[in-house]
């Protein structure tokens, strides 16, 4: 259980040494939105607030999404807003076993 997301928002707010408000206006979000983030609060952030946050605090947008995508609470939102579900393969397509390869032996 890591929350290494609000974390680091905060870390490199401040590193940067931005208040909310100035924060909000290199970002284009809002500031209660911003501290909720920081706060752990706000566990729906979308695909392009991630972005908006690594944009306005310089940061790799890579990087920040793994961190939020590392935050268990965040995961599945993501997964959601990106219209994606994780694909894990199941243990028959992993093994190499399939219903029309074992119709041909």
């Amino acid at each position: 259980m890591t929350q290494n997301f609000p974390r680091i928002i905060h870390e490199r707010r401040v590193a940067l040494r931005l208040s909310l408000s100035e924060a909000a206006k290199v970002t284009g979000l809002s500031k209660p939105h911003i501290w909720q983030m920081e706060q752990g609060r706000a566990q729906n952030p979308s695909v392009s607030t991630i972005g908006l946050l690594a944009d306005g605090y310089r940061l790799s947008t890579a990087s920040l999404f793994k961190a939020a995508l590392d935050d268990w609470r965040l995961r599945g939102h993501l997964f959601a807003t990106a219209g994606e579900v994780p694909h894990i393969p199941s243990a028959q397509a992993a093994s190499g076993d399939s219903a029309s390869d074992a119709a041909g032996q």
